[in-house]
């Protein structure tokens, strides 16, 4: 990893739209429009913070962002690299520099099989060790992410979901990525493990210059660890932008609503609440124009009529006709 260079790009998403065919109340089919004209680009050794209401399609982007889903249009650029219609093992080949970390541990581990068994499966995909060096290779991983070299011999039912959420992350550096998607992954613990394991992602950057997708629907969490934050809403970024300026003055009123509602120990920082008015539209009928008018209280008639263009804040981009 070149750490004199931080702005590199790893990881690209260029005016990707991801739809998916559903069959709908009385038997019609319609379309998820679960991702329409994303733009982000993820940088190494940074993190980009994804915050929205669950169903926004945060998941959708990361597996997106990942190849683990192919977009109906735009380009996916691992690198530069565009790999976007990438298949077969040539994908497979390209996995190994991006991993995901999934939400709750216990769901993505072998229930039978050892921690070392674990992670020695995905050592193997990126380099042919010895049975003896993948379990070398599986103890420096676990003492990478704080865990005692003993619990490479047990089961994910003999751990607590911190140590194993730290054996995930142990296992997604097996293959030395350089892009690591974490989806929700500190939202089933509690308190005092969330903040050792944010400490850790922090340190396993600063050393090994990877760039986080960081999803949570905790902003206090993204504030703390992202440099940059992006804003989803039904299937759009909304907003986008260095991190203390989003927070400091969200530019969009949806960014706004959402910091309204989030929990502050600093008096300073605790805004006027902002109830938002209704339900989040179905995604299978999207509001024309502006995807937020049906909840803004600034709406006008050109928000129904026309799609926001992205609007340069500072150092954010915002897509609102009323800033």
């Amino acid at each position: 990893m070149n750490h004199d260079a931080p702005d590199r790009p790893v990881a690209e998403l260029r005016g990707v739209s991801c739809h998916f065919k559903v069959r709908i109340p009385g038997g019609r089919r319609g379309t998820v429009h679960a991702l329409d004209d994303i733009d982000l680009v993820l940088t190494e050794g940074r993190t980009l913070g994804l915050v929205g209401e669950s169903g926004s399609g945060k998941s959708t982007l990361a597996r997106v962002l990942l190849r683990l889903l192919r977009p109906d249009r735009g380009q996916v650029l691992l690198a530069s690299q565009d790999i976007t219609e990438t298949k077969g093992s040539a994908l497979r080949q390209l996995r190994r520099h991006m991993q995901l970390v999934f939400q709750d541990p216990y769901s993505s581990f072998d229930p039978l099989a050892t921690i070392e068994s674990s992670i020695g499966e995905a050592i193997s995909v990126h380099r042919e060790l010895s049975r003896s060096g993948r379990a070398q290779r599986a103890t420096e991983l676990l003492d990478q992410v704080r865990l005692p070299s003993a619990f490479a011999h047990r089961r994910p039912r003999e751990m607590s979901g911190g140590q194993l959420q730290r054996a995930a992350i142990a296992r997604a550096l097996a293959t030395e990525p350089e892009l690591l998607a974490l989806d929700e992954p500190l939202s089933s613990l509690d308190i005092a493990t969330q903040v050792q394991i944010v400490d850790l992602l922090h340190e396993l950057q600063e050393r090994l210059g990877i760039a986080y997708l960081f999803i949570s629907h905790d902003l206090n969490l993204v504030r703390t660890l992202s440099h940059r934050t992006a804003v989803m809403y039904l299937g759009r970024i909304v907003e986008e932008g260095p991190v203390e300026q989003i927070y400091r003055d969200p530019g969009h009123p949806y960014t706004q609503a959402l910091l309204s509602a989030s929990p502050s120990l600093d008096p300073a920082s605790r805004r006027r609440r902002i109830v938002l008015q209704g339900d989040i539209p179905s995604p299978v009928e999207p509001p024309t124009g502006c995807r937020f008018r049906t909840r803004c209280p600034l709406v006008t008639a050109i928000c129904a009529e026309q799609e926001p263009p992205p609007v340069p804040v500072g150092g954010a981009t915002v897509r609102c006709h009323h800033l």
